[in-house]
């Protein structure tokens, strides 16, 4: 059963922090955290901002989506070797403290990582206006702001701050989004549009009889569009 976005998130990370022997103070200390926030995370009251995520995806050594999307778990280790006979027992004890020093000279390569992270050099990204997740907003054809963001920057044709948390827990509020420039947009992509003069984020949805941009965040209505409906395609974003 999938569990609520908080609820994932606070599973994942609890999940990842287990498997690094990494305690909440560890965690506090090593990312200069406050303990009430992480904590607040852990027991699913509060959804860490997106560079927050990316901080922890770096610092654990996983993707962003390893910590926010629902995690399958792996059968039962205890209950797999108690079925063995005793020499696979001895060969996967083997297999498992090979295993165990591989994660901790990992665990030091993670954190290597991780400081090279916060050492990265930034790179200049031009904003062309605001995306919706939430009420329309606006997209202008000249940049209208100049910001730093942290290399490397993706390849891309026009950069957004995102308004609003329908489209969380992908993008969060004040976020910036780079898209492609592309004509047309396939169902189940996530794109920018601009409907009637005001411009969204969304995910393109749609079936033989009807076309409907639809939020992440399942507390907005989907977007119903009709051939009334004045609608650009500024392009795909890039995840």
């Amino acid at each position: 059963m999938a569990l609520g976005n908080k609820e994932t998130m606070a599973s994942n990370l609890k999940y990842y922090m287990r498997l690094n022997g990494v305690d909440r103070n560890k965690l506090v200390d090593d990312l200069n955290l406050k303990y009430m926030t992480v904590s607040d995370w852990i027991n699913a009251k509060t959804y860490p901002r997106i560079d927050k995520i990316e901080m922890l995806a770096h610092y654990f050594g996983i993707n962003k989506s390893d910590l926010i999307e629902d995690r399958v778990d792996t059968p039962d280790l205890i209950t797999i070797y108690n079925r063995l006979d005793d020499v696979r027992k001895g060969n996967l004890l083997n297999v498992a403290e090979q295993l165990l020093e591989e994660q901790t000279n990992q665990k030091v390569r993670h954190l290597d990582l991780y400081e090279d992270y916060l050492r990265e050099e930034t790179e200049t990204v031009y904003i062309y206006g605001t995306v919706s997740a939430g009420k329309g907003s606006l997209v202008s054809d000249q940049a209208i702001e100049e910001i730093q963001c942290h290399k490397p920057v993706p390849v891309h044709d026009m950069a957004f701050k995102v308004v609003g948390d329908s489209m969380t827990p992908l993008f969060q509020d004040g976020e910036v989004i780079f898209t492609h420039k592309t004509p047309v947009i396939g169902h189940g992509q996530i794109g920018v549009f601009i409907v009637n003069g005001e411009a969204y984020v969304k995910k393109l949805f749609k079936t033989p009889h009807s076309v409907s941009l639809v939020s992440l965040n399942k507390d907005y209505p989907d977007i119903e569009l009709t051939e009334n409906d004045q609608i650009e395609v500024v392009g795909t974003v890039i995840l």
